[in-house]
């Protein structure tokens, strides 16, 4: 069936808070594999993530997970299925690393003879093996988000994930290596949903997404798609005499330079069309050069820019 391929399907959920509004009427279908989940603070992120753990309830809507369970229905059955790091991440620093993790299976149901095995394995997948017998109060702030992100992981049944935040206070070299391990996951089949403020990070293991602002998804979809649908203005240029074409461009179309670089420079304009069909007649009419021409592919951060910041921005004015 179709559907089975969506791990998560919403429609028209709402949260509040007193009285404010946290999600509004939000709906979107999640298919297996890595998902970011995009948004300014106070976007409505974190608590949709807190719904789909099954920390707080919605007020309206209906939610369902794994190819047709009810949220309603089904919730301890969907709970064994997913692993969950929450944005403060909670770490019992009396504890040694294995010891944190045997309580976190325990939590899951888990037998002790499973963990026993299990703890060790998913210790060195993370890169805490020689700190196993280590109480947590000596770990580094980078070193407590990798156990973290092993209490999540433990539940070896689960087919997803909700990572917040997943690779915060670590260095450069460890946020590399746990997007390549949560890569290596999704090749085994499980499934992500991954938010995160470091865009570049997002876009290194997701192919999909969605940006949400102010408690609804103002967009959802490959991010390929989206940036051709952004981007459909937008041309890169690299000519001989950069003054004279836009001079001559302006006569007959209205453009705004978005980046002036030395080499290149990238354009907008309302009328793409007239730029793919008349800019070899404007070249060759003027005796310019053209060494560079293409349409703009924007990056996952251009993305976020133009449909968060560009747009509160625009309606400020």
């Amino acid at each position: 069936m179709k559907g089975q391929d969506n791990i998560i399907e919403l429609e028209h959920l709402f949260r509040y808070y007193g009285n404010f509004c946290a999600l509004k009427d939000v709906s979107i279908k999640i298919k297996r594999g890595a998902f970011g989940l995009l948004g300014p603070n106070g976007a409505g992120k974190t608590t949709t993530i807190s719904i789909l753990a099954g920390l707080l309830k919605p007020h309206y809507g209906t939610i369902k997970m794994f190819g047709g369970l009810d949220y309603y229905k089904d919730g301890i059955e969907i709970r064994q299925k997913i692993g969950f790091l929450p944005e403060r991440n909670f770490i019992l620093l009396n504890l040694t690393a294995r010891k944190f993790l045997m309580l976190i299976g325990r939590l899951y149901g888990i037998s002790k003879s499973e963990l026993k095995n299990d703890v060790d394995e998913i210790l060195k997948f993370v890169g805490l093996n020689e700190w196993k017998d280590k109480p947590a109060a000596k770990f580094s702030g980078g070193m407590r988000q990798r156990l973290g992100l092993a209490g999540a992981l433990i539940n070896r049944d689960a087919e997803l994930y909700f990572f917040d935040e997943p690779t915060s206070n670590m260095d450069p070299i460890g946020r590399s290596e746990i997007l390549d391990k949560i890569k290596e996951l999704v090749k085994l089949g499980k499934s992500f949903i991954y938010c995160s403020h470091i865009l570049p990070e997002v876009e290194r293991v997701c192919n999909n997404v969605a940006i949400m602002n102010e408690g609804q998804i103002v967009a959802s979809g490959k991010i390929n798609k989206l940036s051709q649908k952004l981007a459909k203005n937008l041309f890169k240029i690299k000519v001989s005499d950069q003054n004279l074409l836009f001079d001559k461009l302006s006569e007959e179309i209205e453009l705004t330079i978005t980046n002036d670089q030395e080499d290149y420079i990238t354009f907008e304009c309302d009328n793409p069309e007239f730029i793919f069909k008349n800019i070899s007649r404007i070249v060759s009419e003027n005796n310019i050069k053209l060494y560079h021409f293409e349409t703009v592919q924007l990056t996952l951060e251009e993305i976020f820019k133009k449909l968060v910041v560009d747009e509160e921005s625009s309606n400020e004015n």
